[in-house]
């Protein structure tokens, strides 16, 4: 037997909201001070996804920033395409929304019918929300989506 890689990730993905548990990531100085580089799960959204991503051997290591996470995609042979299929990730349009004046981007999963998941920042867990966090008073999109990456052998089916 063999685990079936298709199936079981998205049903990580889903089965992920409401978990607490990207919410540190503990660094040691050259002093060996400790230091949450996550900021009790403020700046925990890259860590997410390349935790799951690595799990599965998506990606060849873990991370916890998105420019690192996205780079390792691409080297692992994940494609930036138009429209967003389950099991897609997503990457946010910078934003200092959460980060208290630094701009952030924001990486997470496309689920379906416009959902994703992702770290809520204000929550330090893993949540399901609009897949563009919901659109303003004109019907623009409160968060715009930069770029969609996807790994043509994947096709999660769960």
């Amino acid at each position: 037997m063999s685990i079936d890689v298709n199936s079981s990730y998205l049903s990580a993905i889903r089965d992920s909201v409401g978990s607490h548990m990207f919410r540190h990531l503990f660094m040691v100085d050259d002093h060996g001070d400790r230091q949450d580089i996550l900021q009790n799960g403020k700046l925990s959204c890259a860590y997410y996804v390349a935790f799951i991503l690595y799990h599965f051997h998506l990606i060849k290591t873990p991370h916890a920033t998105v420019q690192s996470t996205v780079r390792d995609l691409e080297a692992s042979g994940w494609h930036q395409v138009a429209e967003p299929i389950p099991g897609d990730v997503l990457v946010w349009e910078p934003s200092d929304i959460h980060a208290e004046g630094a701009m952030h981007e924001h990486i997470g999963f496309y689920l379906d019918h416009e959902r994703a998941v992702s770290n809520s920042s204000q929550k330090g867990e893993i949540v399901e929300h609009d897949w563009t966090f919901g659109v303003d008073n004109q019907g623009n999109p409160n968060r715009r989506v930069i770029k969609i990456l996807r790994l043509p052998s994947l096709q999660p089916s769960a």
